[in-house]
């Protein structure tokens, strides 16, 4: 998936500002989310052939953890009192951290599967670079975040040992779990995929 703020609507066709060039988008598939055009699956055509994008998709499965974490701190966030305080500020940190890694961090990692069944590699999965790179470069940024995120939750912790909920403690551990996952296993999975498909494409 990928965006671009340069996008022109004129006469019921999109436009693409690329390479300071215009070109007539096919086979578009654009939706709205926060003010910003999404692309899926399109065919940039200019003079000098196709630009091809494809439209990179998160795993099902890290997408349902994902959901199911959000699920669980609303939850929490609706235990109210100390527990709920503790939750609130748990969100204030996560939110817009899961929203980075579901921009560019994840779906990378949805092009595993065919990498590694060594599935014809073909120059529209160059476009993810552009998610790589970024996450190469700002992952730092994301394990500092990580580790805001795990004091709020060692609050949200001690707060729900105090009053004896449990489920919440297994709630917080899990995602601290998660985060450590993230660091040692997927982050540096979607960086590989970046600098593997530099070598073949």
């Amino acid at each position: 998936m990928m965006w671009e703020d340069d996008i022109l609507l004129r006469g019921g066709s999109y436009f693409y500002d690329f390479l300071n060039s215009k070109g007539k988008l096919t086979e578009v598939g654009p939706y709205i989310l926060d003010s910003k055009i999404y692309l899926s699956n399109i065919e940039v055509i200019y003079p000098l052939g196709i630009f091809k994008y494809m439209e990179f998709k998160i795993p099902e499965s890290l997408g349902l953890e994902h959901d199911e974490l959000h699920r669980q701190l609303v939850k929490a966030i609706e235990e109210g009192g100390k527990v709920g305080e503790a939750a609130k500020a748990v969100a204030d940190v996560l939110h817009p951290h899961f929203e980075k890694e579901e921009e560019y961090a994840l779906p990378p990692l949805g092009l595993l599967s065919s990498l590694s069944k060594q599935d014809k590699i073909g120059s529209e999965m160059k476009s993810v670079l552009t998610m790589t790179d970024r996450l190469k470069a700002d992952l730092p940024h994301m394990i500092e975040e990580h580790n805001r995120i795990v004091t709020a939750l060692d609050n949200l912790i001690e707060v729900a040992k105090k009053e004896n909920k449990t489920e919440f403690v297994q709630f917080a551990e899990k995602l601290k779990l998660h985060a450590k996952i993230e660091e040692q296993v997927l982050y540096p999975t979607a960086i590989l995929i970046g600098e593997y498909l530099k070598l073949r494409l």
